[in-house]
């Protein structure tokens, strides 16, 4: 966890960064709708051809290296069971005639592989969004979609999307500020472990209500309304036409992957 870079925006001066944060929804969208329209087993040139799309985006958004590698571990421990459990439940021909290999099937292994490609577009994807887009922008643009709700719920949907995404980060702090107290007082040689998690989780759960009366003052003291959750500003021409190119592109390849 202390290593974890999910839901942080970082900062750059890019096209990406600069992409107003309801197109970015609308891209969101339309890569998904291309990457679940991609075959799954067999054919791998859809899938291919989204990889190199969102390796362009990353690149566009200069995003650091070290992002997609301190996903790693997150990605073994989920992708081997995404690809094995298939390949288990999957009936068809086994991949070997006896011993372990003869109850994995080709067609589930294809399946698997395929499934697990998918999990990681998304998940890059979803980073990048979150990467290239702060915790008011994506709650404004949430709440400019629900504008054809009643009044108060928008508002109150981007607020409280808010305040969850922007603690979210808080929390991981402060989980590795508290493990790396515990363990300056050997509190990682306790052999119990729900001692262990005790000491943990207590004072996690504990820093978390603090941070959350805290921000609750602070807004209480700024004399916080609901209309700042609100959007004004309209889509530029610029951001139409560049969420124009993404969604045509999307469509070549979803057309590409369901052909070749």
């Amino acid at each position: 966890m202390a290593d974890l870079v999910l839901f942080r925006y970082t900062y750059r001066q890019s096209v990406i960064h600069a992409l107003d944060a309801r197109c970015k929804f609308l891209c969101m969208a339309a890569f998904t709708i291309a990457v679940l329209l991609q075959p799954y087993g067999g054919h791998y040139t859809g899938l291919v051809a989204m990889s190199s799309l969102l390796a362009g985006i990353y690149l566009l958004a200069k995003q650091p290296a070290g992002m997609v590698k301190k996903m790693l571990p997150v990605l073994l421990v989920w992708l081997p069971m995404l690809i094995v459990v298939p390949a288990l439940a999957k009936a068809g021909t086994p991949l070997a005639p006896k011993g372990v290999l003869a109850r994995l099937s080709q067609e589930g292994l294809q399946y698997g592989i395929g499934y697990g490609w998918k999990f990681v577009l998304f998940l890059v994807f979803s980073q990048l969004m979150v990467a290239t887009a702060t915790v008011s922008e994506i709650s404004k643009a949430v709440a400019w979609y629900l504008h054809p709700l009643p009044k108060p719920v928008p508002a109150v949907v981007g607020v409280l999307l808010s305040l969850t995404l922007a603690q979210i980060p808080a929390l991981f702090d402060a989980y590795q500020q508290i493990n790396a107290a515990q363990t300056a007082r050997m509190g990682n040689r306790v052999k119990n472990q729900v001692k262990r998690m005790r000491n943990l989780l207590l004072p996690l759960l504990q820093n978390l209500f603090t941070r959350a009366d805290e921000l609750a003052m602070a807004m209480e003291a700024r004399c916080f309304t609901y209309h700042r959750a609100q959007y004004h500003l309209p889509i530029t021409a610029h951001d139409r036409a560049v969420t124009a190119i993404f969604c045509l592109l999307c469509g070549l390849t979803a057309w590409v992957g369901r052909t070749l």
